[in-house]
């Protein structure tokens, strides 16, 4: 696919079961063009005993395409969530939704729900390090905004993170994450390199969102990139914000805004003593 033409949009898998080792993804392995307003939920296992192997995502194992010393592609994902458990094996770079941000990829207003694990039964023959709830590593000038992770997060390499394992600041244009979250409860993760570390009950409140600059609201609206992109109520994805587009129809319970009147009480009958 050229650079910038739109790859995948509106693809929402179910119930995956991926097997690899390197560029592992329930979407794509390698994203070097544009994914938009999809999402998948399942499990993904990649990596092996073998340098080199990884790159394991929810969604995307590698976003942006290394074609050669000289030349890569940015890759683009928007409005995509994945609630995919992820095990990286003697794997490096794993993350809830993309296991590698590569240089000059963009990541902006998606989620990742599912448990991340990493584990090498041999540290120094297959290392994993860059482990996350959301991706694992976020390179020189690639960006990440307006996401959040939630899931279960677990390492025994370096460079374990909530939401972040590495955002790459060594050059310019250094990796930015802005407006991103992770719940520092589900994820058992209290530090990462990118991203506001909050409690549940502040994950699943429209005030955190709102003061970040999200473009939400409580309830449900028609979706729209430019006025109406998150959601949020109890009744849907454990009161974590969702993307707009994936209901047709209001899926909250919306409060009466007129409720009747509370009867008047009874008064009491007096009594009279002699």
């Amino acid at each position: 696919l050229a650079p910038g033409q739109v790859a995948v949009t509106d693809v929402n898998l179910v119930n995956v079961d991926i097997v690899g080792s390197l560029n592992v993804g329930a979407l794509a392995g390698v994203n070097g063009a544009i994914i938009s307003r999809s999402s998948a939920t399942g499990k993904v296992t990649g990596g092996g005993e073998f340098q080199g192997n990884g790159l394991i995502g929810g969604l995307v194992g590698e976003n942006g395409i290394r074609v050669d010393s000289d030349t890569a592609y940015g890759g683009t994902i928007s409005y995509s969530w994945a609630f995919v458990d992820v095990t990286g094996v003697g794997g490096r770079f794993v993350g809830g939704l993309v296991g590698y941000n590569r240089r000059s990829s963009t990541i902006i207003d998606s989620y990742a729900r599912g448990a991340v694990s990493a584990v090498s039964p041999d540290p120094e023959f297959g290392p994993v390090d860059f482990t996350a709830g959301f991706a694992g590593y976020n390179g020189i000038g690639s960006t990440v905004a307006r996401s959040y992770s939630t899931g279960p997060t677990s390492s025994n390499g370096p460079d374990l993170g909530g939401f972040i394992g590495l955002n790459d600041v060594e050059e310019a244009p250094a990796g930015v994450v802005s407006q991103s979250f992770w719940d520092t409860a589900t994820s058992g993760q209290l530090t990462s390199d990118g991203g506001t570390g909050e409690s549940t009950t502040a994950m699943t409140s429209i005030v955190t969102y709102q003061a970040a600059g999200w473009t939400i609201v409580a309830g449900w609206a028609p979706f729209q990139p430019d006025s109406g992109v998150w959601g949020i109520c109890p009744e849907v994805n454990d009161g974590y914000p969702y993307l707009l587009w994936e209901y047709a129809v209001a899926p909250c319970v919306v409060p009466d805004p007129d409720p009747a009147p509370a009867p008047e009480p009874t008064p009491a009958i007096p009594r009279f003593t002699g």
